[in-house]
């Protein structure tokens, strides 16, 4: 198995991330880090403004299909309750917080 890096000095450290929270996660940066989180085999909280709820949906069902959980967490992370329960939605149905992407 071939990790990159950083992935490589986790396993050194005896530390191994499980799940990402990618905010603005339905395009441009925030969707390819989202992506690629997936790729590397981290789970992923896909974030994005309520509104953008359909988008949200189609992501995670995407990153679901390369073998990795994901799950819809909408919220504004401008709004210190919906963090909150962005967080707490996380840790509850993936079981941590690792990595946070803003």
């Amino acid at each position: 198995m071939v990790h990159n890096f950083d992935q490589q000095h986790a396993l050194e450290k005896g530390y191994i991330p499980r799940v990402a929270i990618v905010t603005g996660a339905v395009q441009g940066i925030g969707y390819a880090i989202a992506r690629r989180l997936a790729e590397s085999g981290i789970d992923v909280a896909v974030n994005d403004i309520s509104s953008k709820s359909v988008q949200i949906d189609t992501v995670v069902s995407e990153l679901c299909t390369l073998g990795r959980r994901a799950i819809g967490v909408p919220g504004d992370v401008s709004d210190e309750e919906d963090v909150n329960q962005i967080i707490k939605k996380t840790a509850e149905e993936l079981g941590s917080v690792d990595i946070v992407s803003c």
